[in-house]
């Protein structure tokens, strides 16, 4: 099994204000780490005659993101390549999912949202759950996977 979970959000800023350095940084994170990942694995599960291959996309990716188009884009990559890649590979036995959770418990989500109480408060009211999801709960759905 392998779970692509390395990424980054860059810089929130309004797309006009994005920078290309920030584009390079999010989609070489996120989309060029999760490509090169899977290709330098496939060839070992090949041989296996099976595997998982797990790639965090993000909620993110459906919705869109206001101050967060990059991520957004960089994240509905991620989708098409694992949808491409598990069309190519299933005859081999390996299956290629993607888990697109909404805000995450994390350094990230704290970074975007900053310490502003209120956005924090505004993003829980939005979930139907009244939290955000736990890493804990990621890795769950993973292993299910």
């Amino acid at each position: 099994m392998l779970i692509n979970s390395a990424g980054t959000e860059g810089q929130p800023a309004p797309h006009n204000q994005t920078t290309i350095e920030d584009f390079h940084k999010v989609f070489d994170a996120n989309v060029l780490g999760t490509q090169l990942l899977m290709k330098h694995t496939l060839p070992v599960m090949t041989i296996q005659g099976s595997g998982s291959l797990i790639n965090i996309s993000s909620q993110a990716s459906l919705v869109g993101i206001p101050g967060g188009s990059v991520y957004a884009a960089s994240k509905h990559a991620v989708n098409g390549l694992t949808r491409s890649v598990a069309l190519e590979v299933a005859v081999k036995g390996i299956r290629v999912n993607a888990i697109a959770p909404g805000p995450v418990d994390t350094d990230m989500f704290d970074r975007f949202v900053g310490r502003n109480k209120d956005a924090k408060a505004e993003f829980l009211s939005k979930m139907p759950t009244g939290r955000i999801t736990t890493t804990e709960e990621i890795a769950e759905t993973a292993l299910f996977l």
